[in-house]
Order: C-alpha cells, then structure tokens, then sequence
C-alpha cells in the first residue's frame, strides 16, 4: 500500500503524541514562573487580565509585574474532531522550535522573523506555550479598508520566510494573524502548519496540490473571508484594489524566492513554480482586461477550495454559505470566460453551466445541513 504524505504525517504524528515523547521549544530557565503553575492557570486566577477559548487550546492574557504574556493550554480534547485537530498542539510545538532555532542562527532585527511571535517555552507533555504578548488587533477586527501596504508587505515576507524554513502555513485565517501597533502583520498560530522540503515538494502534500501557495492561502483563508464578513462586495473596486495590492507585495517575494531555491539547488520545476506565478501575475496586472479575469478566476478559485475544505471537516459557518452564493453567482454571470479561459477547477470545465450550477446548489444544502451554531470564520 502506497500512503500519501497526509497519511504519513498523521501516523508518525499519532505515534509521537501517544508514546509519551516530549517536544519542548524554549528555555524552562526563561519561564517567570514553574510551567507546573502556568498549566494549573485558570480564567479565574489572578494573574490573568483577558482568556480566550480556542478550538484546540484555552488562550489567557497573564499579567506578572512589568510584563505581559500569551499563555496557551491545550484543551483535554480539541473541538476540531479530526487527526489534525489532535495533533495541532504538538504541531504548532514542532514548527515554533524550527522558527526559533532559524531565530538563534541568523536573526537580524528587520527580518522577516521579526514577524513571527517569540516562544519562551513550550511542553507537549504538560499542554502549555508561553510566549510574549504582542499588542493589536487580529485581522478580523481591522476593516479590509485599513489593511496597509505594510501589512501586506509583511505579511508576505513572514509567509515566504516560512516556507524558506521549510513550513507550510495552511490556515492563514484572520484570527490567526495580528496587526501590531506598528503596522505590521505578526504571525502566532502554526498549528495547521506542516515541514515540506521546498526543493522537491510544493508544499506539505509533497506534489500533489501545486495550486496551494502562500498566496493562494491568503486569499482563500483571509483576504476573500475577510471582505465577505465586512460585507463589501466581492465584485466591487475596493475588493479588486485590495487584491491587486495584495499581488503587488507578493510578486517580489516570489521572484527572490525562486532566486533563492534556485541557489540551493531545488529542482528545476520548483524554481520556476515561483518564478512562473509571479510572471503570470505581473503580466496579468499590466492589463486590465487580463487582470480582472484573473481575478474571477482566483475569486472563484479560492471560494471553491475553501467551501470544500470547511465541507470535508463539518466546519460550515455563516461565510460559508456566503461562499456558496457567490460562487452559484460567478457561474450565473460569468460561466463562459471561465470555462474558456480554463479557470474552471480540475473536473468542473467538463460539466456544462446547468451541470455546474445544480452541482454547487447540492454543496450549498450540503453546507447549511453542517452549520456551526455561533462560528464567525
């Protein structure tokens, strides 16, 4: 039997959480108190100042003198009831060690690392991670209509950085993502975050889905959600700027990316995995004919894959029913350019509108039938 790289992953995975092993980040020395104390930590203790309830772990805003911190303690059992879910404490344990050791051996303040919360100390075995506190908002709080070049920016270099490290961030949602007090985008949350070897896989699922990129995850997990949940139209100009904007500060991460692969030897079909989407890009962006097309077609494209995602896990939540109608939409208006110019998603360009339309109306029974009561994202 042939298992794929998912399947792989979720046995050693299992293994390793079953077996008693422990996976530590940070320093227990650095801790301001014994991380037997801080797993004890409650709503109601003293020490903490704001708690938050998370799907796999409790998150607690502690106060100890002069200084604040992030505390999280994983839940005795995550509310994501499927083996990612299980294993996304000890996952976020194991990506955070790769960042902080990349952290200690090339760290320049500036860098792209920067962007990426510290860890003082984390323990699978004992279900906590201490980190610094960071002041701001998540994205769900800031209006798309306040999301900056800046935050762009950074955003992109954090997530191209990411994958440098060998990382691939899954889940790049709006709450998963902070704007600080200075501007820039702060990345907190791996626990859907899982090692490739960017010299011979795209990403986690080793070849089999090159059309999952950091880009791609931005707009599917947060950029299209975001505006959706600010009620802005999808089809209007702020939402086309936005993404424009968004392309702008990735194409040269992508470029100096496939630079970089290509100085360490990568394969030649992922050098210019990069190399060619920031291409298609700027090409697309010079016209605009070609760049609203392009548009739909990656509107259409990550509201699909997503819808599908959340239908996988039974995680439906009121935007994704939103997804559903506006894809029942963009096949409505714009089924022909679509299917024409080849954007239609692998299976779809073989079924005509009719086909297509009744088939998406099943996937929106499918997710009012897997509604979240009182889920936002």
């Amino acid at each position: 039997m042939v298992y794929s790289s998912e399947q792989r992953r979720h046995t050693a995975g299992l293994q390793l959480v079953h077996s008693g092993e422990e996976v530590r980040v940070g320093d227990p020395k650095r801790l301001p108190m014994h991380y037997r104390e801080l797993a004890q930590i409650t709503a109601d203790h003293p020490l903490v100042t704001g708690n938050w309830s998370g799907l796999t772990a409790h998150i607690f805003r502690i106060q100890l003198g002069d200084f604040q911190y992030t505390l999280k303690i994983r839940r005795e059992e995550s509310l994501v009831r499927n083996t990612d879910g299980i294993l996304a404490f000890m996952t976020e344990l194991m990506c955070r060690r790769r960042i902080e050791s990349a952290r200690q051996d090339n760290y320049t303040p500036g860098t792209p690392l920067h962007y990426m919360v510290k860890s003082i100390f984390g323990s699978l075995n004992h279900g906590i991670l201490l980190s610094p506190w960071i002041e701001g908002r998540t994205l769900w709080e800031v209006p798309t209509r306040e999301w900056t070049d800046q935050l762009l920016l950074s955003y992109h270099a954090a997530q191209v950085m990411l994958c440098r490290l060998g990382i691939f961030d899954w889940d790049p949602c709006p709450g998963n993502i902070l704007l600080d007090t200075q501007g820039n985008a702060r990345l907190f949350d791996f626990g859907y975050a899982y090692f490739f070897d960017p010299c011979i896989e795209y990403n986690s699922t080793a070849l089999l889905r090159p059309q999952a990129h950091t880009a791609e995850r931005f707009e599917s997990r947060a950029l299209f959600p975001s505006l959706m949940k600010g009620g802005e139209n999808l089809f209007g100009t702020h939402a086309y700027d936005l993404w424009q904007r968004s392309k702008l500060a990735v194409i040269p991460r992508y470029y100096k990316f496939s630079e970089n692969l290509h100085g360490i030897g990568a394969e030649r079909r992922f050098v210019w995995h990069y190399y060619h989407l920031a291409k298609r890009w700027e090409d697309a962006l010079g016209n605009e004919a070609d760049a609203r097309a392009l548009f739909l077609s990656e509107l259409y494209r990550s509201l699909v894959q997503d819808m599908e995602a959340e239908l996988t896990v039974h995680f439906c939540t009121p935007i994704t029913m939103q997804k559903t109608e506006i894809i029942l939409t963009l096949l409505k208006k714009h089924y022909a350019e679509l299917h024409q110019a080849g954007f239609l998603i692998p299976g779809d360009g073989e079924l005509s509108a009719a086909q297509l339309l009744e088939k998406y109306r099943q996937k929106q029974q499918a997710v009012a039938d897997h509604q979240l009561a009182g889920v936002g994202s």
